[in-house]
């Protein structure tokens, strides 16, 4: 699996050990850096990568999307660890109870109307 973010190298957040009895490995490349200091590297990488899905070595991670009205399911999900990959609440959807839609979602912090794409 692959992990995107580097919010706990950053906050220097311990790992734990109880995860080296499974024989596991972990492994940390900043790509920011890797990008501004080894560009055609990242680039090679970049390009491998993208093959490789496009020959079908590697397969995205099943995504659940659920509507805005199932916020409450996709939570109950997350905390009986029921679900495999990840899970979206679609905020798209107009006119459901209890969402409260801003006048302008371009200009609101933190919102966005369109549906990011899944890979």
């Amino acid at each position: 699996m692959v992990e995107i973010g580097k919010g706990d190298i950053s906050a220097n957040r311990g790992l734990s050990q109880a995860a080296f009895q499974e024989n596991l490995s972990f492994i940390s490349v900043d790509i920011d850096r890797l990008l501004a200091q080894r560009t055609q590297v990242f680039v090679d990488i970049l390009r491998r990568t993208r093959e490789a899905f496009e020959e079908g070595a590697y397969h995205p991670i099943p995504s659940l999307v659920l509507p805005a009205t199932e916020t409450e399911d996709a939570f109950r999900r997350m905390w009986e660890s029921t679900h495999l990959g990840r899970i979206a609440v679609d905020l798209t959807e107009r006119g459901c109870q209890g969402c409260v839609w801003p006048e302008s979602a371009s200009t609101s912090a933190g919102c966005s109307t369109r549906r990011p794409p899944i890979w």
